[in-house]
């Protein structure tokens, strides 16, 4: 048996675009964190670590743009890449830094949001990603 495929063509139906934001509305900004992972930190480092996240976190809380945060499950077994050749494990790509954790900021723009993200203690040993997020 052989499936075929149909193009299927909407009339008035339009390809999604870029979110448009009205000037000063907050919009979602998902902020990646990439750093050498710390599993072997001496425990005065990963305290004082700890800390500067805790008071990164408390700061964008006050001010209003926290939504959410967390830190991600650094071990390579708890990562699936999926594509069209199928599942396996681990990242999709050998790097350095691995993906440690997520932070969802509310600003009015992503300019705001890149210079709260520069003040998480991972922008300042490994990188930040800062990207906006079309809300469905």
């Amino acid at each position: 048996m052989s499936i075929r495929t149909f193009a299927v063509r909407l009339e008035g139906v339009r390809r999604a675009s870029m979110p448009t934001q009205a000037k000063g509305a907050a919009m979602k900004h998902l902020v990646l964190l990439y750093d050498n992972p710390s599993a072997n930190m001496p425990p005065a480092k990963r305290q004082a670590l700890l800390q500067a996240y805790g008071d990164f976190t408390e700061s964008v809380r006050a001010s209003g743009h926290f939504v959410s945060g967390d830190p991600v499950i650094p071990v390579p077994d708890q990562t699936r890449t999926v594509n069209a050749e199928g599942v396996r494990n681990g990242p999709a790509f050998a790097i350095p830094e691995a993906l440690v954790g997520v932070y969802v900021l509310d600003c009015t723009s992503i300019d705001e949001a890149a210079k709260l993200a520069a003040k998480i203690p991972a922008a300042k040993t490994g990188n930040v990603q800062v990207v906006p997020i079309m809300e469905m």
